[in-house]
């Protein structure tokens, strides 16, 4: 976990550390890092959502986005929440002045988002990534 550890240091803090014992590589982790840190840190928060928006989902453990299959949730950040996010927000009493999850596509790369999704898998628990692994 050595380039992870520099890059954290370097600049990302300790709020998008992965989950011990995480799967991914520390390459496409520490990637995933810069890339959470840089554009979705500040809505989502770290991986129990701290220092994220109200209503924005939270990505660790505690959060739904393990439910989700890669290539969804590749799709929602691509393009933006669109109309099955106007339904989660509904299920879930979101006010609906709260901001929506834009579309990344243009800014981000289907790779980078890959990345970011690594960083956000090593934060789950072990049995949360066979049963988001199963999903696909």
């Amino acid at each position: 976990m050595g380039a992870l550890a520099a890059l954290l240091a370097v600049g990302c803090g300790v709020l998008v550390a992965p989950q011990p014992g995480a799967p991914a590589t520390d390459t496409s982790v520490a990637r995933g890092a810069v890339l959470y840190a840089a554009h979705c840190q500040v809505c989502h928060g770290d991986r129990e959502g701290a220092g994220g928006l109200p209503g924005a989902p939270v990505h660790g453990p505690d959060g739904h986005t393990w439910h989700h299959p890669d290539r969804w949730l590749i799709d929602v950040v691509l393009n933006g929440s669109g109309e099955i996010g106007d339904m989660m927000r509904r299920m879930m009493g979101i006010p609906p002045e709260t901001p929506r999850m834009p579309a990344w596509r243009g800014t981000l790369s289907e790779d980078e988002v890959r990345a970011i999704l690594a960083l956000i898998k090593s934060w789950w628990t072990p049995e949360q990534r066979a049963i988001q692994e199963r999903a696909r």
